[in-house]
């Protein structure tokens, strides 16, 4: 019903879809060279990384002609719902339970955040499935016991994330949680105690980051070749002026000063990349977060602390982690639109937190039961 809603209202454009669309334009113009496209384009990142989100806006221009945002609207729906099909099966599979799987689907289909976003002409839906997929893939790796096909999960998570990275720059987050996912699938003697040793080292590269990127954005001139660049010039600015949330000023502070003031900024937007909802956002718009996030928060939090199956719990950690730290040092946009990719560990994360809830309370012999497995994996 949604699908013939969308497609009776149509697309929606923002001002980011007319920046993709005349960036297509000019791809279409030289023929699909990408050479020459490339070099005579330009932007605050390098236009490479957005290379093959750009390819699909021109060849839907090229063959739906005006009808062109129609075509991504298409394939966002495709992509939303290939992913949901996605992590029904994988989350059954890895949990050995239907009903857990059906739950992590409900869950994922009725977020609002991916509602609102579908008919958008926007890189994100897409990308949320790509990512989304990356994350399926690495977690079936990292549970997978037969060499052969842990070898093909590998080889075919690689491709996609090597396909990420040219779909858009935020894919950065994908490379540490893929490289997580290769070190669990391919450790020896791989123990809970050296996963969670592995992403507490994460945890201390992660503050160091984070004061190293604190004094990137106090003065870029003192990493010259990086200070050159538009993007952290952009960055820079921003957080000279206490910005939290681009363009919601409510969220803002006061302008920072000392190294410490310019990490607190970065932790106060890690912070607000995890809210559920912001203060222009409508009476529905906050019910509806925090309906989704709060429950979600809460079983994650479950899983952590109470699921055996630590491999996938620990990787989900860093893939959260991973995503929400790369962005709090970028931008966290009005929208939220840059979370979309999370959504789908947090919604894992939730059904391993039911899980465990179910097994609880459920006695033994009475009523339904979820069929669990007594692997830890």
């Amino acid at each position: 019903m949604y699908a013939a809603y969308l497609w009776q209202t149509g697309a929606r454009l923002s001002s980011d879809s007319r920046t993709y669309s005349a960036w297509a334009d000019n791809l279409v113009s030289v023929h699909f060279n990408y050479h020459t496209y490339l070099t005579g384009s330009d932007f605050v990142v390098p236009p490479v990384f957005y290379i093959l989100w750009i390819t699909i806006v021109a060849l839907s221009k090229v063959l739906l002609s005006g009808s062109w945002p129609s075509g991504i609207l298409f394939l966002n729906w495709i992509s939303a719902s290939v992913l949901v099909y996605a992590l029904a099966r994988t989350t059954a599979r890895l949990t050995g339970s239907i009903l857990v799987g059906l739950a992590a689907t409900l869950m994922l289909a009725s977020s609002l955040d991916v509602l609102l976003f579908l008919p958008f002409v926007l890189s994100d839906i897409m990308f949320m499935g790509i990512a989304g997929a990356i994350a399926l893939i690495g977690l079936s790796a990292a549970s997978e016991s037969d060499p052969r096909t842990r070898w093909r999960l590998t080889i075919s998570g690689t491709l996609l994330l090597l396909a990420a990275c040219i779909f858009r720059p935020t894919a950065a987050p994908l490379v540490v949680f893929w490289a997580a996912c290769l070190a669990v699938a391919y450790g020896r003697n791989m123990t809970v105690r050296r996963a969670w040793t592995g992403i507490g080292i994460l945890a201390v590269v992660a503050a160091i980051a984070i004061v190293g990127h604190a004094a990137l954005m106090q003065d870029p001139s003192r990493w010259p070749r990086v200070g050159e660049s538009g993007w952290i010039r952009q960055l820079s600015d921003e957080s000279r002026k206490g910005i939290v949330v681009f363009d919601r000023p409510e969220t803002y502070v006061s302008p920072p000063r000392s190294l410490a003031d310019f990490a607190a900024l970065t932790l106060t937007k890690w912070r607000y990349y995890f809210a559920p909802w912001m203060a222009g956002y409508s009476p529905f718009h906050k019910a509806a977060g925090a309906a989704f996030f709060g429950t979600a928060y809460l079983l994650s939090l479950i899983a952590v602390l109470l699921s055996p199956r630590w491999r996938l719990t620990s990787l989900l950690v860093v893939y959260v982690g991973a995503f929400s730290l790369f962005h709090s040092a970028q931008q966290i946009d009005f929208d939220h639109r840059y979370r979309l990719p999370v959504l789908v560990a947090l919604t894992l994360l939730a059904a391993l937190g039911l899980e465990q809830l179910a097994m609880r309370a459920l006695p033994r012999g009475d009523g339904p039961r979820l069929r669990i497995e007594t692997a830890t994996g």
